[in-house]
């Protein structure tokens, strides 16, 4: 791996330093504004952390087109709502990111915030290596899992930390210092992620052959010809 793709996609993490990401926040759909997300994000600090300074929220907003119900195999709608839409936060600083983030234990333990998840603002690898380490820990192949401004840490069942933060790193570790089968079972992971996603109905456009742009290209007539009257391209 060079030095100048690490060196990338630290300078990538680095611009997300002072950005967070929140699941589970209940959806106001298309008529939600930026002022109002930003209205819900601070009354759901100040109800874990009433001390908590919500000035230092710049902006926030949601990501994404507002989700639809979606229907049974019976072909009726279902009863369960659509899952709300992530919202992303910007902060003053990384002080304040840090700050919230000590809200995330209290928040797992209040039985009203558990479906609440608040995490750090991950670029797209990174955040599928942090969503694979925690599915480990789940499944108990390792005992821990962490992200620190960007930095992805693993703890493995002796308790040996690890930093994982490319997927050549953590793949390592999972051979090396996992239990066995959890290389198999991030294998399964990937497939049944594959099988949930929905199919694309887009066409995807056909390049037009040499042929037929002669036979679609604007003709010259011979009266044309004769009369000089060529039209221009």
């Amino acid at each position: 791996m060079s030095i100048f793709y690490v060196t990338s996609c630290n300078h990538k993490q680095n611009g997300r330093r002072d950005l967070l990401r929140i699941n589970g926040i209940p959806d106001g759909g298309s008529s939600e504004t930026s002022e109002q997300t930003t209205e819900l994000v601070k009354e759901l600090l100040k109800s874990v952390d009433k001390s908590i300074d919500t000035n230092n929220l710049v902006r926030s907003h949601r990501i994404g087109q507002p989700r639809t119900g979606s229907d049974n195999a019976n072909g009726a709608r279902n009863s369960v709502p659509p899952r709300p839409r992530q919202v992303i936060v910007k902060l003053k600083n990384h002080f304040a990111k840090k700050r919230i983030l000590k809200c995330k234990k209290a928040m797992r333990e209040n039985k009203d915030l558990r479906y609440i998840r608040v995490n750090e603002d991950l670029t797209k690898i990174r955040n599928t290596i942090a969503f694979k380490a925690r599915q480990l820990r789940i499944e108990h192949y390792i005992r821990d899992t962490w992200t620190v401004n960007g930095k992805i840490f693993v703890e493995d069942n002796i308790e040996q930390v690890h930093k994982v933060n490319t997927m050549a790193a953590f793949l390592n570790f999972v051979s090396v210092y996992c239990c066995p089968g959890a290389k198999n079972f991030l294998d399964r992971l990937d497939y049944n992620r594959k099988l949930q996603r929905p199919p694309s109905y887009e066409t995807t456009r056909r390049l037009r052959t040499y042929a037929e742009t002669l036979s679609t290209a604007p003709t010259v007539s011979d009266a044309n010809l004769e009369s000089g009257s060529v039209p221009h391209s």
